[in-house]
């Protein structure tokens, strides 16, 4: 079963290194360079400037996931950082790409050390090129988390 459980694991590692190559990293680089921060964010995402710096999208992946598969039942709250989608739950995030990328992106805006209002605007850009277009599925993947939520 252990064996198992770690190919599961494996697989949906590798398919969000691949979702997170083809759907965020270039967003995230975009808003980097406009708002001047290109170079700390490529620092940040890879610090021993390797040819291929999946290694430490695999190793946020890891730590994310881990810190949110031992808080499933909670609410990630953004209230303070005054975006459009203030707050959904956790478990959003262990069924979805899109919103595991979301909490990922916040880690990493985190790591690069910015001001406030900086990391505020960069984060708010962010979470509006990621969900634009996409109503109908957040929508549908939030109930159902909020519906899992206060039922368990």
């Amino acid at each position: 079963m252990k064996s198992q459980e770690l190919c599961n694991s494996l697989y949906e590692e590798k398919e969000f290194v691949k979702y997170w190559r083809a759907n965020i990293e270039r967003k995230l680089f975009r808003i980097a360079k406009e708002k001047g921060f290109y170079i700390i964010l490529k620092k940040v995402l890879n610090p021993t400037n390797k040819i291929n710096h999946d290694y430490e999208i695999k190793n946020l992946y890891r730590e994310v996931h881990a810190d949110i598969s031992c808080n499933k039942d909670r609410v990630f709250n953004m209230d303070e950082l005054e975006c459009k989608k203030k707050n959904y739950p956790i478990c959003c995030a262990l069924s979805s790409n899109l919103y595991l990328s979301h909490i990922i992106c916040l880690v990493v805006l985190q790591k690069c050390k910015l001001s406030h209002t900086l990391f505020k605007e960069c984060f708010n850009t962010l979470t509006t090129n990621l969900f634009k277009g996409k109503w109908f599925k957040t929508r549908y993947i939030e109930n159902k988390c909020w519906i899992k939520l206060f039922l368990s």
